[in-house]
This record gives C-alpha cells, sequence and structure tokens, in this order.
C-alpha cells in the first residue's frame, strides 16, 4: 500500500475545507447601526486575518458611514481569529 498519496490527499482536503470554513459565511451585527448582516470573506480578508489574527469587514448599510474632515467611508468593523474561533466552538 502507497501511503504518501493518501496522506497528500487528506492534507489537500484539510486545507480545502479549512479555507472554506474560514471564508464563512460569517454573520456579524454593526457595532454602530445594529444592522445584522451574513459575509463571506475575501482571500485578502483571509490572508490578514491568518497573518496578523484580525481582519476588516464593512458594514453592509450604506448610510453607516465613519468619517472625518477629509473624507467619509462605509463604517469597518474588525473581526479578530479569536472571535471567529469561538463563534465556531458555540454553534
Amino acid at each position: 500500500m502507497n501511503v504518501t498519496p493518501r496522506v497528500e490527499e487528506l492534507r489537500q482536503a484539510f486545507n480545502n475545507n479549512a479555507i472554506n470554513r474560514i471564508r464563512g459565511p460569517w454573520s456579524f451585527t454593526c457595532d454602530k447601526c445594529g444592522l445584522p448582516f451574513d459575509i463571506t470573506l475575501n482571500s485578502q480578508q483571509i490572508e490578514r486575518l491568518l497573518r496578523q489574527g484580525d481582519a476588516e469587514v464593512q458594514c453592509m448599510n450604506p448610510t453607516c458611514i465613519d468619517s472625518n474632515p477629509f473624507s467619509s467611508w462605509r463604517h469597518v468593523l474588525k473581526v479578530t481569529l479569536v472571535d471567529l474561533i469561538e463563534y465556531c466552538l458555540n454553534h
């Protein structure tokens, strides 16, 4: 029996499942306007989450904005890897 191809197959399956699980969808509630929404993380968000331990998610409410004297932008929530792990453990 050749174990190496089976180990590689299992490794790839684990990696694919782990990335898909990290991708989501995730349920969030905006800390500013209170809107509940679901979002799937993109590749850049997943990379930042794995490298830095957090990612930024924009509120889905187009009127929920942050601003300074020179510009405004959609409100951003910061989600941590710990937040997502705890969510998985509790659901």
